[in-house]
């Protein structure tokens, strides 16, 4: 029967209707069925399915579900709805599915459309029957033998319908160990019985099963098989909700030793229920409707609450629904569709076993519908989980006890660079604590000490369940490791800082280390191997490793390990004498010739001078010039004053000279990859701003006084490479570039107040102003940059666009002229209620006038509790 009372708010006199099957395109679809509608609105038609029936014969499907077109058309206004609707034809009165587990196979049957039907029936296979019987919910259990099994089920009801299904399962991965709960559904506070079966006879006698839950470890007990049989109780724990499941371990394994597992579910009593009830069944258009809300806990008792309500027009979901299946997006999409995939049984999901009602959920009918749900639940278990695997199970009070342990153990290291190497040195340490070093059964841990790579190792084992150490549920509650060549790495470093480069070779750091009273070729790992430095460059930084050879004591091998690790530029001490000579030259160079002149002076030959890789540095100079417009963004601040962001426009061309100390890298060939500069400076010969040509003139001078500072972000890292100058009185003195650890120099400095700024890609520019320098004096001046755009290069084309006058000629999106309103009126909502609140008897009540038109109206309500409680 069709009838468009929905679509058009009333029935429809003499419309006219069309239905056509949905499966066939729009050139070949012919009218199955033509009419019109009644006084009533109604239309009854017959469809002749009688191919399609057969067609499904052929196939191994049970049922197929036929998408048809319904056009109704209103005589008067000539509007036409359109809406799909679906026939299901059946195979065979009863559907029969068989559910596969590692344990048993599970049968479900059903009538054709998708109600539980009890049965009896047999399962036929090569070696023999076994019968079965489905219970109201349509659900029944069997034990076919193991192997390649083509199994023939028959099903019949009471009434004498029936269905078969044929299908092969290949049945030889049942566990070695079978777990069984004696039910599967539980409430809380209800402890869980697990029954213990060896597949394997009596070759078993001792299990580890571990109860887990949310993928966290709870508890775990130690099972001795008698005759391959055990039984088990575990305990109700908070820990355990909605799914649970208990796994049989191996004992001695480590990996992939799991043997067995079964899990169940517990019955969530911890949301709300929501309860919507309209004070009459059914209304007549125009009239007034009273709805009441209900909150309640799921025990009973009313909840203080917040609600959310929409009152939705159900011809507004017709019509959305209609626009998504013909071609238009549907708009409101539906929240309470099955995930597709999802595992249903007589209508149930795994989901919606957990708030069943109390009655239902003791039902045995139902408990064997849970099993069978379970039963094929793919659970991803982690075994490290497992008391046997290194990691530690996941008690609260084992955690604690590790925290303030570590906390402990920290605070001394931080203060002697020390670890305990035994009881009697952990106890003096813990002496000043409370700490009880005793596992969740009261026995004391046992503490294992040793090293691992470059950490000393102290881990905490644990005795278990069963209060004996030595045992297979033994676990390793913990570990904390600490560095054990810290205190030597550190005295390393204090030598290493007094330099301006680190050492270019072994022989250079050994001796420098000496001077120092450390000896390296004494200095041994913890495995007593003497320690291995190693001296490398990479580009401008140089490093310096002390390696171990690790437990096997044979250097170059797999459990080798850097123990201590220093890096740094190297040039500093070259560079440091270049910055002197070009604050003491009257004039910065501006040739080739000049720069060499000055080097002399600093008592530098570049061809004398060689790179960590043996060759010859080469003196290299370009005049370059850049060409941009700035937008330049200044963080300008008095010494020791907060910053002031400004912003300042300035067209400049530069014109400059680049200085260069080149290294032809460990290929020792030019104009490769791995060439790289170790220094370099730029000169400005000539900036030319929009007032014109302004040659630059460097003043400089001589003097006693120093700046020195570091070049950090926001975050406190170095930044190299930052291009630092030095100004007084708006002129320029010297420019130079930050190293790698962000650090920069200015030396003799004469009497006076300076000008710093600093920029670098990628940050704003930082200038610095009023810093003092005195005679023989150090000012430290540390910037930090912040993030944003230095200049911007603007583009200027030969020649500019004409201007579009006629507004039909203008290309692209049209301006905004004003703000659009917001849309107010929604006629497709009833009734909108963000926010509502029952008060403590947790009851809403509101009334609304319906339409005056024919239609039904959707009812949905989200509430929340002030714990965080929803339904």
């Amino acid at each position: 029967m069709i009838n468009g009372s929905y679509l058009f708010g009333k029935p429809i006199f003499k419309g006219q209707i069309r239905i056509t099957d949905a499966a066939k395109s729009k050139t070949e679809s012919a009218s199955l069925a033509e009419g019109t509608s009644d006084a009533s609105g109604n239309f009854t038609a017959t469809l002749d399915l009688q191919k399609e029936h057969e067609s499904l014969h052929e196939t191994m499907a049970q049922f197929a579900d036929l998408d048809f077109i319904a056009s109704f058309t209103d005589p008067i206004s000539r509007r036409t709805e359109q809406s799909r609707f679906s026939i299901r034809i059946s195979r065979q009165p009863i559907h029969v599915y068989a559910i596969p587990a590692p344990d048993a196979i599970y049968i479900s049957t059903s009538y054709a459309d998708g109600t539980p039907a009890a049965t009896i029936g047999q399962i036929e296979f090569v070696t023999g029957k076994l019968p079965f019987q489905t219970n109201r919910l349509g659900i029944g259990k069997a034990m076919p033998p193991q192997g390649l099994q083509s199994l023939n089920i028959t099903a019949t009801d009471s009434s004498g319908l029936s269905g078969t299904k044929s299908q092969s399962f290949w049945l030889s991965h049942r566990r070695r160990v079978q777990l069984e709960s004696a039910k599967t559904l539980h409430s809380p506070g209800q402890s869980v019985r697990v029954k213990v079966t060896s597949t394997t006879g009596t070759t078993l006698q001792t299990l580890l099963i571990n109860a887990i839950s949310n993928d966290q470890f709870v508890t775990s007990k130690v099972v001795q098989l008698v005759n391959g049989k055990a039984e088990v109780d575990f305990p109700y724990q908070p820990e355990f909700q909605r799914l649970v499941t208990f796994v049989a371990w191996l004992p001695g394994q480590t990996e992939a030793s799991e043997v067995g597992r079964t899990t169940v579910a517990f019955r969530d009593t911890s949301g709300l229920s929501l309860t919507i009830a309209p004070n009459r069944p059914t209304y007549k258009p125009g009239d007034q409707a009273k709805i009441q809300f209900q909150v309640n806990t799921q025990a009973g008792k009313p909840v203080d609450s917040a609600l959310a309500v929409a009152v939705v027009d159900q011809a507004v979901l017709e019509q959305s629904r209609n626009e998504s299946e013909f071609g238009s997006t549907y708009w409101l999409r539906c929240r309470e569709c099955h995930y597709q995939g999802e595992t249903e049984i007589s209508g149930l999901r795994i989901e919606d076993l957990f708030r069943l009602p109390a009655a239902t959920f003791n039902s045995p009918d139902m408990d064997l519908l849970a099993e069978a749900l379970l039963a094929g639940l793919n659970v991803s278990l982690d075994s490290r989980r497992s008391e046997s695997i290194a990691e530690p199970p996941q008690f609260a009070s084992v955690q604690e006890q590790l925290k303030q342990l570590s906390l402990a153990l920290n605070k001394h290291y931080e203060n002697t660079l020390t670890f305990p190497q035994q009881r009697s040195s952990l106890d003096s340490i813990l002496s000043a604590t409370k700490l009880d070093l005793s596992d969740p059964w009261g026995v004391p841990y046992r503490v294992h000490y040793g090293y691992e790579g470059p950490n000393h190792v102290l881990s905490i084992h644990s005795a278990g369940p069963d209060k004996t150490h030595g045992t297979i549920d033994d676990f390793r509650a913990g570990e904390i490791r600490k560095p054990y060549f810290k205190k030597t790495e550190a005295l390393i470093g204090s030598a290493l800082k007094e330099l301006l480069d680190l050492p270019a070779t072994v022989a250079e750091l050994e001796a420098h280390l000496a001077n120092h009273g450390l000896l390296l070729k004494t200095t041994r790992d913890a495995w007593g191997t003497p320690v291995r430095p190693r001296v490398s460059s990479n580009f401008n930084i140089r490093h310096v490793d002390l390696n171990s050879a690790g437990p096997d004591k044979q250097f170059d091998s797999e459990d080798d390990v850097t123990l201590a690790h220093y890096s740094g530029p190297y040039f500093q001490a070259e560079e440091a004498k270049i910055r002197k000579a070009l604050a003491a030259a009257p004039t910065p160079p501006e040739s080739r010739d000049e720069f060499i002149a000055l080097l002399e002076r600093a008592d530098l030959r570049v061809e004398s001078l060689l790179d960590s890789w043996g060759n010859p540095y080469q003196l290299t100079s370009h005049i370059r010039s850049r060409y941009q417009d700035r937008v330049i963004y200044t963080n300008r601040q008095v010494y020791r004053g907060q910053p002031i962001r400004i912003s300042n426009i300035i067209p400049v061309t530069e014109r400059f000279i680049r200085f260069a100390i080149h290294s032809n890298g460990p290929d020792k060939h030019l104009n490769t990859r791995d060439d790289f500069d170790v220094f370099y400076i730029d000169i400005v010969i000539q900036q030319t701003s929009s007032s014109g040509s302004q040659p630059t003139t460097r003043v400089q001078q001589s003097g006693p006084g120093m700046i020195i500072g570091r070049i950090t972000d926001a975050t406190d890292a170095a930044v190299a490479r930052t291009t630092v100058s030095l100004l007084q009185q708006g002129k320029v003195l010297s420019t130079l570039h930050s190293n790698a650890l962000g650090e920069y120099q200015f030396h003799a400095l004469p009497e006076g107040t300076y000008t710093i700024e600093a920029s670098q890609n990628g940050f704003a520019m930082t200038q610095v102003t009023g810093i003092p320098v005195q005679a023989a004096a150090t000012t430290e001046v540390d910037i930090q940059l912040a993030v944003g755009t230095i200049f911007e290069t603007v583009e200027v084309s030969s020649t500019a666009p004409m201007l579009q006058t006629s507004a039909a000629a203008a290309s692209g999106p049209s301006p905004a002229t004003s703000t659009p309103r917001l849309r107010n009126y929604f006629p497709e909502t009833l009734l909108w209620l963000p926010e509502a609140f029952t008060g403590s008897s947790g009851t809403y009540t509101t009334s609304i006038k319906l339409a005056d038109s024919i239609t039904s109206w959707k009812v949905a309500a989200f509430a929340s509790s002030l714990d965080g409680l929803t339904a």
